[in-house]
C-alpha cells in the first residue's frame, strides 16, 4: 500500500514541488534539475521493499546528477519506506 501512495506522490509531484521540497532541506535545484530526477524516478523500476534495489536507484541518481539530489530521494524514500 505504501508503496503505491509513493509512486502516486512521486507521479504527481511537479518539479516546483520538488525544488521546494529541496529548498526546505536547505539543497539548491533548479526547475531543470527537478525535473530531470523527477524523469528519473518515474521511468526506473524501483522495489522499495528492497533496500538493495533502493540503494541502487539512488546511487544511479548520483551519477547521473550529483550527491545532493540522490539525497533528495533518499529522504524522500526513507521518509514513508518505513512503513511498507
Amino acid at each position: 500500500m505504501w508503496m503505491g501512495i509513493i509512486q502516486q506522490y512521486i507521479k504527481n509531484m511537479s518539479p516546483q514541488q520538488l525544488v521546494s521540497m529541496a529548498h526546505e532541506r536547505g539543497i539548491d535545484i533548479t526547475i531543470d534539475e527537478a525535473s530531470k530526477l523527477l524523469h528519473l524516478a518515474r521511468t526506473e523500476k524501483v522495489n522499495l521493499k528492497d533496500q538493495a534495489s533502493v540503494h541502487a536507484f539512488i546511487n544511479k541518481v548520483e551519477k547521473a546528477t550529483s550527491k545532493e539530489h540522490a539525497m533528495l530521494l533518499h529522504d524522500l524514500y526513507a521518509q514513508f519506506g518505513h512503513r511498507l
